[in-house]
């Protein structure tokens, strides 16, 4: 028995809505902390590395993802903070003792920073809106098609 193209294109469809939602929460979440944020330079004083497990259809195997530890002065209150990135990679962009310039919460200045770059600030909403539009897309035409 052949399925229903014209349910699949809908289910397809959904799917690409909802995935649109949740990128334009996450928008207006970076919207919300860039509103909010205070930018400094901070110093990158560690590489705190992880294991972490990956999988595909042909392997599984463990890889190393490095986070950089920030320190920087609070612009507020002088106070010396010392803070995670907010983005891991096995490659990392940056070095022990490189400065770098960072957003930070002022109402959690120990918690997850950013860098400031246009790529870590919007690079999640993004791949959000253009896997939703692929979705959203491919559900039009298998409907349209049926």
């Amino acid at each position: 028995m052949m399925p229903n193209p014209k349910l699949f294109g809908i289910v397809i469809g959904v799917v690409g809505v909802v995935i649109l939602i949740i990128g334009g929460y996450v928008a207006s979440q970076q919207m919300a902390f860039l509103d909010r944020c205070l930018e400094t330079k901070a110093v990158v004083v560690d590489l705190h590395w992880e294991e972490e497990y990956v999988s595909d259809q042909e392997n599984s195997y463990f890889t190393l993802i490095g986070w950089p530890i920030f320190q920087f002065v609070d612009v507020r209150t002088g106070e010396q903070i010392t803070a995670q990135g907010s983005f891991g990679s096995s490659d990392p962009p940056f070095s022990v003792g490189q400065e770098v310039d960072i957003l930070y919460d002022p109402e959690n200045p120990s918690g997850l920073v950013t860098v400031k770059s246009f790529w870590d600030i919007w690079l999640l909403p993004i791949m959000l809106f253009f896997i939703a539009a692929i979705f959203v897309s491919v559900g039009i035409v298998v409907i349209v098609r049926s």
